[in-house]
């Protein structure tokens, strides 16, 4: 299957045009050379850490990530009260939680969090937050194969996009994870000159797409208060617009506007909602981004040892994004 960028039919709820207009931006606009860094050096986050995911159950989800992705499990446990607290979700207190992703990365993981009989099923596509989950791959044309049999939803693709020179951009396939979390399965072209997704097809976390409103303010919150790198912001069908933002180390967020009247995720009372709740973005010098969110007048709660993985230790900072988005940043010596 070929992503035709000229004659492409946009899916009919708010987000799916949303994501449809996303292939059609990457593919129309040309990417830079490979020798080009991925994000200005001098942003004040480095990567996206992790993504909070709430599951129905966290065995089920734990064995679908590891037959399916390859992926290990880099901590087990339970959310620590204060953690629970920050996040503004006692009730998540004492949850079941486990960090997967691939091995040999310190980077791009998944952080599941269990809600079992407090989990809501809901149209993540047309609420208000943190909403998909990107995650650099080999081959999608290999993980449609390798989740044949397993709890997962095939929803799309395999597709490529190619530049308006020819040149192949990225081949993605698209699925629904266990709790239905969307998770977007992209071979990147360029990525692949840079950075290898690591030993198995399954590679890290590289992009969590944000579908928010008010849109200018949350845009601006990534592009300019933490500095990350303008990739591209276009208009899609009805006025929306998307942009891409990038941290140095390979890694983005997607920033979606959706109308003023979108409601928030449903979630029961204390907990978080289904799908993905926080975005942990990393640092290597959080003072530095204590001072630009002081400049900003953007609240923050720092802590001086975070105790729930990943991240275990690190200093770090909680806050509510512009959009009512929760973000966690958390200061490492280095990553990968």
């Amino acid at each position: 299957m070929k992503i035709d960028i000229n004659r492409r039919v946009l899916l009919q709820s708010a987000a799916g045009m949303a994501f449809a207009s996303t292939q059609i931006a990457r593919a129309a606009a040309p990417e830079e050379p490979a020798v080009a860094p991925w994000g200005d050096p001098a942003t004040l986050v480095s990567a996206v850490g992790a993504g909070t995911l709430s599951v129905i159950n966290l065995a089920q989800s734990l064995e679908a990530y590891h037959r399916g992705f390859g992926y290990v499990t880099h901590w087990q446990g339970k959310i620590p009260k204060e953690t629970a607290t920050l996040w503004g979700v006692p009730a998540m207190a004492g949850r079941g939680a486990a960090v997967v992703g691939p091995p040999g990365f310190n980077r791009g993981m998944i952080r599941m969090v269990e809600l079992g009989k407090d989990f809501q099923e809901t149209s993540l596509q047309s609420t208000l937050g943190w909403m998909a989950l990107e995650i650099h791959i080999k081959s999608p044309d290999d993980i449609v194969k390798q989740l044949q049999g397993l709890p997962f939803v095939h929803t799309g693709g395999p597709g490529l996009a190619n530049a308006p020179d020819g040149q192949p951009l990225y081949r993605a396939a698209q699925f629904k994870g266990p709790s239905g979390e969307p998770l977007y399965m992209t071979q990147h072209m360029q990525l692949d000159k840079l950075i290898s997704a690591g030993v198995n097809n399954v590679g890290p976390l590289f992009i969590v797409t944000l579908n928010t409103t008010p849109y200018e303010p949350t845009r601006d919150f990534y592009q300019r208060t933490l500095g990350m790198t303008m990739r591209m912001e276009i208009k899609g069908r009805g006025g929306s617009r998307m942009s891409a933002v990038r941290a140095t180390e390979y890694c983005a967020i997607q920033i979606d506007e959706l109308a003023a009247n979108t409601p928030r995720r449903p979630a029961a009372p204390g907990c978080f909602a289904a799908g993905v709740n926080v975005c942990t973005l990393t640092t290597r010098n959080i003072n530095r981004v204590k001072s630009a969110l002081t400049e900003a007048k953007q609240p923050f709660t720092e802590v001086a040892s975070n105790l729930c993985p990943p991240f275990q230790g690190a200093r770090g900072i909680y806050l509510t994004g512009r959009g009512g988005e929760r973000v966690e940043i958390m200061q490492v010596a280095g990553a990968m």
